[in-house]
């Protein structure tokens, strides 16, 4: 019967065995593949859209009713009523003339036409008196035509004189700059005791509230304005504020560097509004041959090495998850925006983001998706 050692030596041995035919085992075993990750992708479903571009022009704001106040008759300044940044009513005096010389004309020209009518009274009588003796036959013809002739001139000196009369009363009238409308005064250039010439401008007075802003639009794009057409305008010194515009005016004929100046006028602007302020008006532009268009963000083009104008995206299949690079037409640049005309159809997922790291056949999964509008 063996003995108890010799038990547990068989033992130990057996176990040895099992520990070193268990290692060699696992020591046989390949390691487990890891599966490789799925790209999650960013994208949005594109729906089709007017083509409308959007072109944006610098100009200045300025008054809608602004006007360049001089007198009518020259003069010596006699009183200025008003100075820069002063409200003003219509039909209000802002400045006079020295009203001495133009009541002298007025007294003149007021006695020489008493004078005239005395005339004509007389000469009127004579030639009623030689009618009625040339209808008598007492008096000759000559004398009767020369009563007429003598009566006709001193009619026609009598209009003449009233007519200086009417210009003398005018001119006094004149010596007083009387506001056209409603506004306040940007500009003084004038002081009393000045002398001035008629149609000298002597102060500028801007309407209250109404604005517009001019603008210099290239003969490219010209063509697509409309009398009437809304805008948007933005202010670069307020950068919170946005108005929208109307186009009032555009010109018929062309300036400098082929531009056309045009006026949008200002929809219900706001009081911090002032004229001279720097504007950026953005018109919306139809895209010449394209009502339609699909709008997707401009990181969403694959980089190309070549210099051809083609274009690629990549569609997103929702059957195999996988991704299809797909060659499109651009039609226009709207922002951060890219107009595609030609390629895609409504409701396709189109890859916005990452495109430089992707590839045609690619596996990958959605991001949260939101309906295209391409901004």
């Amino acid at each position: 019967m063996p003995s108890k050692s010799m038990v547990l030596g068989t033992v130990r041995k057996a176990a040895c065995l099992l520990w070193i035919v268990t290692l060699l085992a696992a020591c046989g075993e390949e390691p487990k593949k890891t599966p490789p990750a799925i790209r999650a992708v960013k994208t949005i479903t594109v729906q089709p859209q007017a083509a409308v571009q959007v072109r944006r022009i610098s100009g200045l704001v300025q008054p809608v009713n602004v006007s360049q106040l001089s007198f009518e008759v020259g003069g010596s300044v006699a009183t200025v009523q008003v100075k820069v940044g002063d409200k003003v009513k219509k039909g209000q005096v802002l400045a006079t003339l020295d009203t001495r010389q133009y009541r002298l004309n007025q007294q003149s020209a007021e006695a020489e036409l008493r004078q005239a009518k005395a005339q004509l009274v007389e000469k009127a009588s004579t030639f009623k008196a030689r009618k009625l003796l040339y209808e008598r036959r007492v008096v000759a013809k000559t004398a009767f035509e020369r009563a007429k002739a003598e009566y006709e001139a001193a009619v026609e000196g009598v209009r003449k004189i009233e007519s200086k009369v009417a210009l003398a009363k005018r001119d006094l009238t004149n010596t007083e700059l009387r506001a056209p409308f409603d506004g306040f005064i940007a500009k003084r250039d004038v002081e009393p005791a000045q002398v001035v010439a008629s149609g000298k401008v002597v102060l500028e007075l801007q309407g209250k509230g109404d604005f517009e802003v001019a603008v210099n639009v290239p003969d490219t794009m010209i063509n697509s304005l409309k009398r009437g057409q809304k805008t948007s305008v933005a202010f670069p010194t307020l950068p919170n504020l946005k108005v929208e515009g109307r186009i009032d005016e555009i010109a018929s004929r062309g300036g400098e560097a082929n531009t056309f100046p045009v006026t949008v006028r200002l929809l219900n602007p706001s009081p911090d509004l002032r004229a001279g302020m720097s504007a950026e008006v953005r018109f919306n532009l139809g895209v010449p041959g394209l009502k339609t268009a699909f709008a997707v963000p401009v990181s969403a083009l694959v980089p190309t090495q070549t210099k051809t104008r083609a274009a690629h995206v990549y569609v997103f299949d929702r059957t195999t998850s996988t991704l299809k690079k797909t060659k499109v037409s651009v039609a226009a640049v709207r922002g951060n925006d890219v107009l595609i005309g030609k390629g895609l159809k409504a409701g396709e997922i189109v890859v916005t983001a990452g495109v430089a790291f992707l590839h045609d056949g690619l596996k990958v999964k959605l991001l949260a998706r939101k309906p295209g509008s391409g901004s």
